[in-house]
C-alpha cells in the first residue's frame, strides 16, 4: 500500500517569511519608539520626523518634514509587503537630524547624541524574541 505524501514546503516557507518580516517591522518600530525616549528634544519635530520603512529610506523626507513642523506625526499610509526581505530603515526626516545625531560635541538639555545607535545596539539581543513570538 503506497502512502501518499503532500509536502506543503513552500507554504511553510512562505508563512515562515511573512512572521519574519511581520517580527522585523515589529522590532523596527520598538527601536523607534524607545530611541525617541532619548532623542534631543527641542519641540518635537525631530521626534515626529522618525518613521519606519521598508525597501528604502522614506520616499518623501520634505513632506514628513512639513507635517512634523505642523506637530503632526508622519501619516502612515504606505503599506508593508512582508513576503519580500525583511528589511526595514528607521529615519528621522529634519534637515538637522543627520548633525544633532552624528556630533557628539553639541549640547543637548535633553536626549543624546547617537540616541538611534544607542538604542539599536542596546535592543539587538531582543530581535530573536521578536521572531519567537511572531512564530507561535
Amino acid at each position: 500500500m503506497k502512502t501518499k505524501f503532500k509536502w506543503y514546503g513552500k507554504e511553510v516557507s512562505d508563512e515562515i517569511r511573512e512572521k519574519a518580516g511581520r517580527a522585523t517591522w515589529k522590532f523596527a518600530e520598538a527601536i523607534l519608539t524607545n530611541a525617541n525616549q532619548n532623542i534631543p528634544h527641542n519641540n518635537g519635530t525631530m521626534e515626529r520626523s522618525g518613521i519606519v520603512t521598508q525597501g528604502g529610506l522614506s520616499g518623501n523626507p520634505n513632506q514628513i518634514f512639513t507635517q512634523a513642523e505642523a506637530r503632526q506625526w508622519p501619516k502612515k499610509n504606505y503599506s508593508f509587503d512582508f513576503k519580500k526581505e525583511p528589511v526595514f530603515y528607521i529615519s528621522y526626516n529634519t534637515p538637522y537630524a543627520i548633525k544633532q545625531h552624528e556630533d557628539t560635541t553639541l549640547y543637548h538639555s535633553e536626549g543624546e547624541a547617537k540616541w538611534l545607535e544607542k538604542t539599536a545596539k542596546s535592543m539587538s539581543n531582543k530581535l530573536e524574541g521578536y521572531v519567537a513570538k511572531e512564530m507561535k
